[in-house]
C-alpha cells in the first residue's frame, strides 16, 4: 500500500484547503533560550494567546494586561519600523 493512499484514506474533511493545526504540547521555561527561531517564537506566542483567550490556560488579570501591553508594543514597534523604512526610501539621505 502506498503512502499516498494511506494519507487519502484518512477521515479528514475533503475541503480545499485542509486546515492543519500543530500545537506545542510542553511549554518551555525560557522561550528565548529554548525557541531559537523567530517564527517558532511567534507561533508559540499565537498559541499561548489563543489558549488564554479560550480560557484553556488560566492567566490572572494583571498578567493578562501585561501580556496585552507586550503584544501591542510589538505591533507598534513593527509598524514604526516599517514607517521609518518607507520614509527612508521616499527621502534618501544625501
Amino acid at each position: 500500500m502506498s503512502i499516498i493512499s494511506l494519507v487519502q484514506d484518512q477521515d479528514v474533511p475533503k475541503t480545499t484547503p485542509v486546515p492543519f493545526v500543530f500545537l506545542a504540547k510542553f511549554y518551555p521555561e525560557n522561550v528565548a533560550e529554548e525557541l531559537v527561531q523567530e517564527i517558532t517564537q511567534h507561533l508559540f506566542f499565537l498559541q499561548v494567546k489563543q489558549s488564554i483567550l479560550n480560557m484553556d490556560i488560566y492567566c490572572p488579570p494583571e498578567i493578562s494586561v501585561l501580556l496585552a501591553s507586550y503584544a501591542l508594543q510589538a505591533k507598534v514597534n513593527v509598524a514604526l519600523l516599517l514607517l521609518i523604512d518607507s520614509l527612508f526610501s521616499i527621502f534618501p539621505s544625501h
